[in-house]
Parts: structure tokens; sequence; C-alpha cells
């Protein structure tokens, strides 16, 4: 194992990896070469990685343990290229992107990270690929079934009003089914002024619900630039719209089908009790689905890393995944 003090010999690295379909997708790794693996997916869908989130796993937490931690963007997000494109971009298509460089790092098997959707692309990836995954480490999880639109295009309302009716009013429309099909029209049609405000909108309500505490509609909506909200809402939309491109389930959440092939694999979870973003009623499903998964909730944090608090329980399960897979190895 290497030793702490080998990190600051090893400086970030970055590089693009072409995975066909015309796309290139931009990866960052950090950490000693015989450093423990483990891949850290970005939220939206849409948005991108940040270097700094190589910092989670630099802690003395770890007890000198040092990872090899890659972060990379998906496809139209941050850095990767084309930037903003929806053609070949399909859950599916990240997991085969995941699994390119993998191999391209060399690593028989990785601890698999994310936080917010990208705890949807970590979960799949690991039932299409269990063999490939030491744990499943998340923050913040979310679901896909009529529980996630209703909660995010109506039962927000409750929370911030002035928000919503922002939202609302655009669309025309109260039902969350007429919001989404509302937004989408918008953001992809020809009137480009009509697109641009559907983006700004949709964006700018989803980033008030962030924090814990009701953000100001007006001043979020103000701070929003037009060129990134139409990367981010475009792509959102695209999943929105899709459900992810999840396996089609009879009576029940796309997302958990064929969960059964982790059984092996242990899963834990960090929560904050005040998640606006993705309530924490959809942990409900992820227990009855995931009977072995460990839920770690934060009192009072929000949906973010900002809050030392979620930042040190999402640390401690990495932590204690790391441990456990020491000892067994």
């Amino acid at each position: 194992m290497a030793s702490a003090s080998k990190l600051d010999e090893v400086a970030l690295e970055r590089g693009h990896l072409e995975v066909g379909d015309g796309h290139r997708i931009a990866w960052s790794v950090r950490g000693p070469q015989d450093g423990i693996p483990v891949v850290l997916l970005h939220g939206g869908p849409g948005s991108g990685s940040a270097d700094e989130l190589h910092d989670i796993f630099v802690d003395p937490l770890f007890e000198g343990t040092c990872f090899r931690s890659v972060l990379f963007d998906q496809r139209g997000c941050g850095k990767s290229e084309p930037l903003g494109s929806i053609e070949a971009n399909t859950t599916g298509d990240l997991i085969a992107d995941m699994e390119q460089l993998r191999t391209m790092f060399g690593f028989e098997r990785w601890f698999v990270a994310g936080g917010s959707w990208g705890t949807t692309l970590a979960l799949r990836y690991a039932v299409a690929h269990p063999e490939r995954c030491h744990a499943v480490l998340l923050r913040a999880i979310t679901v896909w079934s009529d529980e996630k639109f209703v909660w995010a295009l109506e039962g927000r309302r409750n929370i911030n009003e002035t928000a919503w009716r922002a939202l609302s009013d655009f669309a025309g429309a109260s039902d969350w089914r007429s919001i989404l099909d509302s937004y989408h029209k918008a953001a992809f049609g020809l009137d480009v002024e009509r697109a641009i405000e559907a983006v700004r909108i949709w964006v700018a309500y989803e980033n008030s619900f962030g924090s814990t505490e009701p953000g100001d509609f007006a001043t979020t909506y103000a701070g929003i630039d037009p060129e990134a909200a139409m990367i981010k809402a475009q792509i959102g939309l695209h999943y929105w719209k899709h459900r992810a491109f999840l396996p089609a389930a009879q009576g029940r959440d796309g997302l958990f089908t064929d969960v059964d092939r982790l059984a092996a694999i242990p899963i834990a979870i960090v929560h904050g009790t005040q998640d606006h973003i993705c309530h924490p009623d959809f942990l409900t499903a992820w227990r009855t689905a995931l009977p072995q998964v460990r839920i770690e909730m934060v009192p009072g944090a929000g949906h973010g890393l900002e809050h030392p608090g979620l930042k040190q329980a999402f640390r401690q399960i990495i932590a204690d995944a790391v441990a456990a897979y020491s000892t067994n190895r």
C-alpha cells in the first residue's frame, strides 16, 4: 500500500478518451499507481466534475490509505466533446464509457461512488458489471418512478411557492407530465428565445432547492448563464423525458431491475434529512430493493457536499468499505 506522503509526488493527470459515436470523454486521475482504484460519478444529468472532488479521497480519516481516484465528465458535459450533445447519450452509453476508462487505467476492479444522478449511474453500472465493483458508495440517492416526478415538479411547491410558480407559469400547467413535456418541447424547439427562457427557468428552479433553506428565485434566475443552462437543461431533460433510459419494469422502478446481481456487493448510502432535490422518502424504494444496503442519515444536511456532516459521512462509508476490503482480500 502506498504511503500518504506519496500523494505529494503524484500530480493530477488529465486527458480525453475516444469512446465512439463521435464522443471524447474528459477524465482526470490523481494518486499513486498502486493506490486503491475508485471512480466518482458526478450528478446532473448534464453537470460535470470538478478537480477538487479528488480531495474527498485525501483525508486523515483514511489512515494513510492512498487512492487512485478517477473523475470524468459524462457525454456532452464539462470538458467532454462534443459539448451538449445528446446523440448516443444514454445510461447504457455511459456505462460502456466507464468500462473503457477502467480498462484504460488497468484496473481489474474499483470502488464505484456517486452522488445524486451519479447514484443511478453507479447502481446500473454495478448491475451490468458486478465483477468489477468492490463496493457501491452513494450520496443523495434518487429514483425514477412517478414518485420522483411528482416530488420534483409538484411537491416542491410547498417549499418554495415562488420558484414553483415560475416553473408552472411558463409551462401553463401544474401537473408534472405537462410541465415536463412543455419544458422538453421548448428546450429543443426552434424558437430560440423561448428555448433560452425555458432552460434558464428550469435550471434556476432546480438550483432553488439545493440548500436547506428556500432560495430566492429572482436572484437565482438572474445569475443563470444561458449558454451553460442550455447544455445542462437539454441533457437533463433528455434523460428525464426517457426516465434515464432504464429497463422497462412492469409496475416498478426500472432502476432496480436485476439488482439481485448485487447481493454480494457492499452498498452504502449517506443522505441528508433536509435534501430537497432527492427527497429522503426515496430511500424506501432502495431499502426494499436492496435489503443489504447501509443507510446513514445526516441531520440537517441538504443535497450537496458543502455540508460538513454530509461530506464526513460520505468519507466514512468509503473508509469503512476500504477497511472491509483490505481485511477480506
